[in-house]
């Protein structure tokens, strides 16, 4: 098996679009708003012999004051739609040692965060990884919007649904932005949110650049 650097965006996307599941964190878009935004960008693909894409992950290096920084694949590795489910650990492990002798720059760890099913055995972590809290959702759910608004409510968690129906008795309405006026409103909002949750925002220069 060989590892690649793929540089070559219609090669990379042509990949990434054809899964079930697409992740965009993975998208050449994002990894060039990304590199755009002052970080290294790297994309790296597993092929077998006979040269067919086994797994392949974009990955951004996260600098940390005084001590390097590390690799991060958000929604990454990406698993070919083909790859048997019973393949993937040996495969993932396989990546993994090969990227490691890759030409990166030096780095404290290596930090993925691959979408898997929620049932799928803990055999995919390789040894020498932990379970850490995520950066991005580890998971979504569908939801059908066919059924009626009260059996909707019904299937929510009755603290999700008091949580509703205290917002609509305030007068809590939701609507589509658009006027430029509403990015202002939502910057603000974010701002107070995390002051007064007590977690890192991103700056307001990043959340525009990103909405842009």
């Amino acid at each position: 098996m060989n590892l690649v650097e793929i540089t070559d965006r219609t090669r990379w996307d042509s990949f990434q679009a054809s899964q079930p599941w697409s992740q965009f964190p993975q998208s050449w878009m994002w990894g060039e708003f990304r590199h755009e935004n002052g970080f290294e960008v790297r994309r790296f693909a597993l092929f077998d012999d006979a040269g067919s894409l086994l797994v392949a992950a974009q990955m951004e290096f996260r600098p940390k004051r005084f001590v390097g920084g590390y690799w991060f694949a958000p929604r990454g590795p990406v698993f070919s739609s083909t790859l048997p489910a019973e393949d993937r650990p040996k495969i993932l492990k396989e990546f993994l040692e090969k990227l490691l002798v890759a030409k990166l720059r030096r780095s404290l760890f290596l930090r993925m965060e691959p979408a898997v099913e929620l049932n799928e055995p803990e055999g995919l972590i390789p040894m020498r990884f932990i379970r850490s809290t995520p950066q991005n959702p580890s998971s979504t759910v569908v939801l059908d919007l066919a059924p009626s608004q009260e059996a909707l409510l019904t299937a929510m968690h009755q603290k999700t649904r008091y949580n509703i129906r205290v917002a609509d008795r305030q007068g809590v309405t939701t609507r589509i932005a658009t006027h430029p006026d509403d990015m202002l409103a939502f910057l603000e909002l974010m701002d107070r949110t995390a002051e007064r949750d007590g977690f890192v925002q991103h700056p307001s220069e990043y959340l525009r650049a990103t909405y842009e």
